[in-house]
């Protein structure tokens, strides 16, 4: 426990467009397909929201977006996975490559972090060690010639795997699975409904590895109908009291309040005036000097500086 944390608010994106949706039905990644249509109209609209008020954060890329074209990667160890890669390039299927989004991210003035969301948004708790390898080494070396240094790791869907591996590819943060509340949907909803026992800090902590799991707060996507319905319904503002719930714990205790979401839910599943409220929200702690906004490698360089601290 690190009882000396300040207060922290921390933002990950889950960036991977038509790839975290690859190994699925067909009906289900074809009706994906259309709706991410004008996905980067709704991320270049996000990504204006975070530089206008000067959000850092980090965007976990599944780099074969780094990718302005390929021919497939027949070298690929598992030859069951990547079958729908289209082996062509980004205008025929922008879906799949997005260098575009890659430069938006870099030429920013504000001071994001580019993390890692694997490869080719491969299950790292279902692949063996030769895959998780590749995944990782082909994202290395994806964005050595952008000048980017991976530090953190967001793991597809959530589902972690291979950690030792991550180390060994320096790796010095990531997200570990999502906070399960084992309380009944129903009561969950009524909790998002009167806003309490809302998402809190969470406490950073140093894994086996030398490595720092920061583990989520809150996804700011709907989690069930019921999440949606008393999000929508009068008066609207369930959520934007819960999320201030949330913050308000984090300011009075300490600790990380860390959401996340899939900057493609931008405007869809997270509503852009819920969104901005929150921003608005944690503007106004921070400038008041109760909150500071970092990245995930920044709270994990914070945290093993601490460690050093205690030992000393």
């Amino acid at each position: 426990m690190f009882k000396n944390l300040e207060s922290i608010f921390c933002l990950s994106l889950d960036l991977e467009l038509l790839i975290g949706w690859h190994d699925l039905p067909n009906s289900i990644y074809e009706n994906r397909k259309k709706e991410l249509e004008n996905v980067r109209d709704r991320i270049y609209k996000l990504i204006n929201v975070l530089e206008k008020n000067k959000i850092r954060c980090t965007w976990g890329v599944t780099s074969h977006l780094f990718l302005e074209k390929c021919d497939g990667h027949d070298d690929y160890p598992n030859k069951e996975w990547l079958l729908r890669d289209p082996r062509t390039g980004v205008k025929e299927n922008p879906l799949w490559y997005a260098p575009d989004l890659i430069n938006r991210l870099l030429q920013s003035d504000v001071d994001f972090e580019i993390g890692c969301h694997g490869f080719s948004h491969a299950i790292f708790s279902d692949i063996e060690e030769n895959q998780a390898g590749y995944e990782l080494r082909m994202s290395r070396d994806l964005v050595k010639d952008w000048g980017i240094e991976l530090k953190s790791f967001i793991f597809p869907r959530n589902k972690e795997g291979h950690k030792k591996i991550l180390a060994e590819f320096r790796y010095t943060a990531y997200r570990p699975r999502i906070r399960i509340d084992y309380k009944p949907k129903i009561i969950r909803a009524l909790d998002l409904l009167l806003a309490r026992g809302g998402p809190g800090p969470v406490v950073p902590m140093i894994d086996e590895y030398g490595m720092v799991k920061i583990p989520p707060s809150i996804c700011l996507e709907y989690e069930s109908l019921l999440h949606k319905i008393f999000c929508k319904s009068p008066p609207r503002d369930t959520f934007r009291r819960y999320m201030e719930s949330g913050l308000e714990r984090t300011v009075s205790q300490g600790g990380v309040f860390h959401v996340w979401m899939h900057p493609c839910e931008y405007g869809k599943c997270v509503s852009q005036n819920d969104f901005e409220y929150l921003i608005n929200l944690v503007k106004k702690y921070e400038t008041e000097g109760k909150l500071r906004i970092l990245t995930m490698s920044q709270i994990a360089q914070k945290v093993c500086e601490i460690e050093k601290q205690k030992q000393k």
